[in-house]
């Protein structure tokens, strides 16, 4: 598991799973395309999350930065914030980012992926997100969504187990929203495909050889 190699041990996780009807390469597409702000407790969360930064934006006469419409985990390597660490075709989507979470601006820091399991500078936190498809069975998928977080000493674990305490239920919602955002974009090409298929054979003629067979 390519979560195991980038954040092993973690002390802050946290993870859900949904059953998906549709194939693990299909649900693994749809995961980078599938609008993660597509409900409105997201939209909210994600507000409330930044208001802290909009105000001081204006009290300082800057511009102000809006919720945007629409967001995707295939816009993450031109976020300047969280980096795909590693994926697997059809089965992981591992991403990360390095901050001071509990701050207001985040304290983003930037990063080469490569460097990511080794980043010990004191004071930082370590999250990563990582997604893993399993097949059950024809056309349905376990798809799973899991956070962990490492920290870089003790006082960055001890300002982050505060943030964690109070962020932790609405990452759980936001893991749950973007879970069936996935699922519903996945389903809905599964069933584009099927019918691409059924109609691909009703279009197919008949010769009169496979008439006779058929008779």
């Amino acid at each position: 598991m390519i979560l195991d190699t980038v954040a092993p041990n973690p002390p802050f996780v946290l993870s859900r799973s949904l059953m998906v009807e549709a194939d693990a390469d299909t649900t693994m597409e749809a995961l980078l395309t599938a609008d993660l702000m597509g409900g409105s407790i997201v939209r909210l969360l994600t507000w409330a999350r930044d208001l802290p930064n909009r105000l001081m934006a204006r009290v300082r006469r800057q511009p102000v930065s809006r919720v945007p419409r629409e967001v995707t985990f295939g816009d993450l390597p031109d976020s300047g914030t969280f980096k795909v660490l590693g994926t697997k075709q059809g089965d992981q989507y591992v991403a990360g980012a390095i901050g001071r979470f509990w701050q207001r601006d985040y304290g983003w820091v930037d990063f080469d992926p490569e460097g990511f399991a080794d980043f010990d500078e004191p004071g930082y936190a370590k999250t990563v997100i990582g997604f893993h498809a399993v097949p059950r069975g024809t056309g349905r998928t376990l798809l799973t969504y899991e956070s962990r977080t490492v920290t870089t000493d003790d006082e960055a674990h001890r300002r982050f187990k505060r943030y964690w305490t109070v962020l932790q239920p609405f990452v759980a919602m936001m893991q749950c929203s973007a879970l069936r955002s996935i699922a519903r974009e996945a389903e809905a090409s599964s069933r584009s495909e099927e019918a691409e298929v059924i109609a691909l054979h009703r279009d197919v003629p008949t010769s009169p050889a496979m008439t006779r067979v058929a008779r």
